[in-house]
């Protein structure tokens, strides 16, 4: 079987039924945040508070907070130069077939990192970092702090995963390995709750 075929089928893991599903629990979280007085704009200098990502073997750890989720990040390679590891995710994209999504974000050398188009329709985020969250086989460039704790929060992540399900994540793990030897995944805790 090829790679770009095995790929393929781990994207059609994560059904329509299953985001479906999630649907009343997104509503019902957006809901409550919307309801809370004091809400704080985060930066990419304070996106440190927006989760505290852990790195975790044991799998019985149950996240305290409803919001957060226990996930396992597939990283394929990572570094300080955007334009090197835009290459890789390129060169990912055509060998294995796993889709780009970027979420509109590109590197902006003024800022001197990800941002969102400053003239994007969320107004609340346009112009300023914001993290790929939820479980999907994307091709993203992340900064690593937001699912490694303890590295520099300038350093990004070739990101090809992010999963709820450690097999499902090591299977796509097993696959990135045969073109890039250094990738490995992250189990940490992200907030899927709303930022607004």
């Amino acid at each position: 079987m090829s790679k770009k075929l095995t790929l393929n089928i781990l994207q059609n893991v994560i059904s329509p039924n299953y985001l479906i599903t999630l649907l009343p629990f997104l509503i019902f979280c957006c809901q409550q945040n919307e309801n809370q007085k004091n809400t704080k704009v985060f930066t990419q200098k304070d996106s440190s508070i927006i989760q505290k990502p852990i790195n975790m073997e044991d799998d019985d750890h149950i996240p305290d907070d409803i919001n957060m989720a226990t996930c396992y990040v597939v990283i394929a390679d990572t570094g300080k130069n955007y334009y090197l590891l835009r290459n890789k995710m390129l060169k990912l994209n055509k060998e294995i077939g796993i889709t780009i999504d970027t979420m509109g974000r590109y590197y902006d050398e003024e800022f001197q990192g990800i941002i969102l188009p400053k003239d994007d329709e969320d107004e609340l985020y346009a112009g300023t970092y914001y993290p790929r969250r939820y479980p999907s086989i994307h091709l993203s460039l992340e900064y690593l702090n937001i699912y490694q704790q303890n590295t520099d929060e300038t350093t990004i992540a070739l990101v090809t995963a992010i999963s709820d399900d450690k097999r499902e994540a090591d299977s796509i793990l097993s696959v990135i390995k045969n073109i890039e030897p250094k990738a490995y995944r992250v189990k940490t805790n992200i907030y899927l709750g709303c930022f607004h």
